[in-house]
């Protein structure tokens, strides 16, 4: 077995890394939807348990932020690593970008 990194191995890195982002976002917009359900249904009164529901809904909420915070540095070591590896002096950040952010998308 070779310790030697291949082009494969840094395509499987970059797109493990995109997968990573993606299913937190993901999340996030779930956590998103039951938010808004979970008004829906105590506008509507469906029962004192909506407050223990909403209890462990902000808990989640919580853990999802810092998990997407860590997941996000993971990314951008990820693509960094990639990067430096592929020696691709064009890899640009999104933070990076500004006002010129919509000639990427």
């Amino acid at each position: 077995m070779s310790d030697d990194i291949t082009v494969m191995d840094l395509n499987a890195t970059e797109d493990a890394s995109m997968m990573f982002a993606n299913v937190f976002d993901e999340l996030q917009k779930q956590m998103a939807i039951i938010q808004i359900a979970l008004e829906f249904i105590e506008e509507t009164g469906r029962g004192s348990w909506i407050e223990a529901v909403r209890d462990d809904v902000e808990m989640l909420q919580l853990q999802l932020t810092e998990s997407a915070a860590v997941t996000a540095d993971i990314s951008d070591y990820l693509f960094d690593m990639v990067s430096a590896f592929r020696g691709d002096n064009e890899y640009v950040d999104g933070d990076d970008l500004g006002d010129d952010l919509e000639d990427y998308e």
